[in-house]
């Protein structure tokens, strides 16, 4: 009984947000005011220790806040300016591979936001690039949802410096840790992103491509923990992908060119000889 109650808040605020589409600050209030009702009514809490839970609470969205705030005004800043439908053009120039388009995005822009700002600010400014590639809209929320997956180390890893302070253990044994726990599950977060987006025959097609990105981000992501900074792991690890994203793309660009003109120069050749020999 004392669980069910426990989550009640939990499940008004989803069923307002969900059912009855209220706004985040209309569910906000009314789930703190059936917090406090249930609070004294069911567990007798003292008024003292509520009204210092609620401004213990307050504080801390206001530094959620705070960084939500910006990455709000960033994106439609980037909106204003025409900078998200730009990155798309230009991701889009790059290749036409819409795989590796959305690799780059999801692993290597999308953590790298993540890690910078933190709270989900990425999901802002990731899933219009993402529509401005060509992928479906509703697909696109998925996908920019699944995008966050660099979660201990977003904000510059304040939840995991927090919990070191709090456990008394090293910041660097727990980034290590988490890095090699999570390191399987970056392979995971792109199949199921590349599904979502394309289906599964695009998954088989381009397991190479899934391997080798995943790969680098965790990779790079545990030796920054252990050598650098438990803090920029995330920038580093994104920063890493990105820049075999472009390689990739390069060395891609020119085999695709070689092959272009090694194979007009043969069909120029074979016409000639076409043309000499009926001659």
């Amino acid at each position: 009984m004392d669980l069910l109650l426990s989550i009640t808040p939990i499940i008004v605020i989803f069923i307002l947000i969900f059912v009855f589409r209220r706004s985040a600050f209309q569910t906000g209030v009314l789930g703190l005011l059936i917090t406090i009702m249930i609070s004294i009514g069911c567990f007798q809490s003292e008024l003292e220790n509520i009204y210092n839970s609620v401004i213990k609470r307050f504080l801390i969205s206001i530094i959620a806040a705070y960084v939500v705030f910006f990455g709000i005004f960033l994106f439609h800043l980037m909106k204003q300016a025409n900078k998200v439908d730009e990155i798309g053009t230009i991701i889009s120039e790059c290749t036409s591979h819409k795989v590796v388009q959305l690799l780059i995005i999801v692993i290597g822009f999308s953590p790298l936001i993540e890690s910078t700002s933190g709270f989900g600010t990425a999901f802002l400014i990731v899933t219009p690039i993402i529509i401005s590639v060509g992928i479906n809209p509703v697909k696109a929320i998925l996908v920019g949802l699944v995008s966050l997956l660099s979660v201990p180390w977003g904000a510059l890893s304040t939840g995991t410096i927090i919990g070191s302070h709090l456990s008394n253990i090293p910041t660097n044994i727990i980034g290590f840790g988490s890095a090699v726990i999570i390191f399987p599950t970056y392979l995971y977060f792109l199949v199921v992103i590349t599904f979502i987006a394309f289906g599964k025959e695009h998954v088989k097609h381009n397991w190479k491509s899934l391997l080798l990105f995943s790969f680098t981000f965790g990779t790079v992501n545990i030796l920054s923990n252990v050598f650098i900074s438990v803090e920029l792991s995330g920038v580093i690890s994104s920063l890493s992908t990105l820049v075999l994203g472009i390689i990739f793309l390069i060395l891609k660009k020119r085999f695709y060119n070689e092959y272009t003109s090694f194979y007009s120069i043969y069909e120029s050749l074979h016409y000639i000889n076409y043309i000499y020999f009926f001659h």
